[in-house]
């Protein structure tokens, strides 16, 4: 390998990692982010997580299919984007709010906190 290749290899492992690591926050991130959000706007979050969790399993099997199709449709994931757009209007002046609603989208599971007081 050459050296030109191996910088640029090494470049692009860099933003690999780097890009992947702002992505994804952590279990104590997202609890921060949890009590400091409107208790709707979380509950928006935890769906969108559970929708990306049971759209990307596989249904091997009638029972498996039914298995997923139920959660699905428990998640109401086929609302998603009319009740995102719904809480983007309702807190459409709060900065936070909307930051929160993005950072959630880029999760797939959603970490058990601690219960608001």
């Amino acid at each position: 390998m050459t050296r030109s290749m191996q910088g640029l290899t090494a470049l692009l492992l860099v933003t690999v990692i780097a890009g992947a690591a702002s992505a994804d926050q952590t279990d104590a991130d997202l609890c921060r982010l949890e009590r400091s959000t409107p208790r709707d706007a979380v509950d928006f979050m935890q769906r969108w997580a559970g929708c990306a969790h049971w759209g990307g399993e596989e249904a091997y099997d009638a029972d498996r299919a039914r298995q997923i199709r139920r959660a699905v449709q428990a998640l109401r994931c086929d609302r998603l984007d009319r009740d995102e757009a719904a809480l983007r209007r309702k807190y459409a002046g709060r900065t936070a709010v909307l930051a929160a609603l993005d950072t959630g989208k880029d999760q797939i599971a959603w970490p058990e906190c601690p219960r608001r007081q």
